[in-house]
């Protein structure tokens, strides 16, 4: 069993390319739906991250409230790699357990679409790294569109994430989607393709 490891910073269409992927292959896993498992209300993820943010990040209901928590550790280095090292123990365990379920049922390849995936040390499980990249001021205004962030909130964001040239340069595979949806469309089917032939 291959893994490949899928990343791209904010707004570069990596969740599009994840909705291809998947309709050829089950075996994707979302570690930013793990994330959200992880810390759920009353995890013991969740309890830590109060410890250490305060009661600032919760909703009234107790639930993490993402956004508020994101505002404080994107842009402030040391409060991000709190954040990380918190959450990225419960993360990777999850997964390998995941990981592991998926090879006992004899799947050729596992694909981890992982935001945070070489702050998290999970770039080391992969056989091969996928990409996806878009010019930044494309990333930009997407972050803009999608999150109804501002200029300076979305620069914020990507300033926390590993800029275009640290990815590709550890990458085995890239897709650029500075096109339409049908460009990008076209680039995930002619990866899959490539999947396909070293499967």
């Amino acid at each position: 069993m291959i893994i490949i490891g899928v990343c791209g910073r904010s707004g570069s269409g990596k969740t599009t390319v994840g909705s291809i992927i998947k309709e050829k292959f089950s075996s994707y896993v979302d570690c930013d739906v793990i994330s959200r498992e992880v810390t759920s209300k009353g995890s013991e993820c969740l309890t830590q991250l109060v410890a250490e943010f305060g009661d600032d990040i919760l909703f009234e209901d107790g639930s993490l409230n993402r956004g508020k928590l994101g505002s404080i550790a994107f842009g402030n280095d040391d409060k991000l790699k709190l954040l990380n090292s918190i959450t990225h123990k419960y993360i990777i365990e999850k997964i390998n357990l995941i990981i592991d379920e998926f090879d006992l049922l004899g799947e050729k390849v596992v694909f981890l679409d992982a935001p945070t995936l070489f702050e998290s040390g999970l770039d080391k499980r992969c056989d091969y790294i996928l990409s996806v990249f878009a010019d930044e001021e494309k990333l930009i205004q997407r972050i803009k569109l999608r999150d109804g962030k501002t200029e300076e909130e979305a620069k914020k964001r990507l300033l926390s994430q590993h800029d275009n040239e640290f990815l590709k340069s550890r990458s085995d595979f890239v897709i650029i989607n500075n096109g339409s949806l049908e460009d990008l469309v076209n680039s995930t089917k002619i990866f899959i393709k490539k999947v396909e032939a070293i499967l």
